[in-house]
């Protein structure tokens, strides 16, 4: 099952905001956000068109939200950001854009994942939330991005790598070798990871902490036995 919690990390620290081309002369960074078209929460109207994004149920309803809380606020930067967070716009309709955007790329991982992951690798990835967050990511990078993620974890997977932390830190290297924000994104999935799962799988902060922790009950056992 995909965790709804995961999207919603990703959304916090990552795809949280709302931008209308018409903000790019006002924003610092607004050459490179002007090759979108509207996005809220990462989903973007124009590029993202004939695809869940805007033609499932999920999609034709978040649109219809934001047109109705966002349309007349067009170039307004005191809405890039999380905007739906009571200050103009009500709480609740965050709440439900949130909503739907989880049912939105739920859908498109589970058709990217059906068309691009061999079954062995996508039954690492469902049973490890790190890995899981990886490429719930890789959905809103873009189908292209996310089957050469695929591609990558189903050959390893093929040679023997079956270990989600080993298949974690591939895909997070593969995002570090593109640069630019790929890069940038491998870092928030680090530190999303750090903050609510645990740990980057693998590393020494805290990836396989129930290990130390078993080990750490035993040594207390034999020392407590030892008396």
């Amino acid at each position: 099952m995909i965790a709804d919690q995961l999207i919603t990390y990703i959304i916090q620290s990552i795809e949280g905001g709302y931008y209308h081309p018409d903000m790019k002369a006002k924003l610092k960074n607004g050459d490179a956000l002007g090759i979108s078209g509207e996005t809220m929460y990462g989903l973007d109207r124009l590029n993202g068109a004939g695809s869940a994004v805007t033609d499932s149920t999920a999609g034709r309803n978040f649109w219809a939200l934001v047109d109705a809380n966002y349309g007349s606020h067009h170039g307004d930067t005191a809405y890039y950001g999380d905007m739906a967070d009571g200050r103009r716009v009500p709480a609740s309709v965050g709440a439900q854009l949130k909503q739907y955007t989880s049912e939105i790329i739920k859908s498109m991982f589970n058709d990217y994942a059906g068309r691009y992951l061999s079954p062995g690798a996508k039954a690492v990835i469902m049973s490890n939330p790190a890995l899981q967050l990886q490429f719930l990511y890789a959905v809103w990078n873009g189908p292209g991005h996310f089957q050469t993620f695929a591609n990558l974890v189903n050959a390893a997977y093929a040679n023997g790598t079956t270990a989600a932390a080993a298949l974690y830190q591939l895909v997070a290297d593969a995002r570090r070798k593109k640069g630019g924000l790929f890069a940038v994104g491998a870092d928030k999935l680090d530190a999303i990871c750090d903050k609510y799962l645990g740990g980057v799988p693998g590393s020494s902060s805290g990836g396989n902490w129930w290990v130390w922790l078993i080990a750490g009950v035993g040594v207390y056992w034999l020392i407590k036995s030892s008396k």
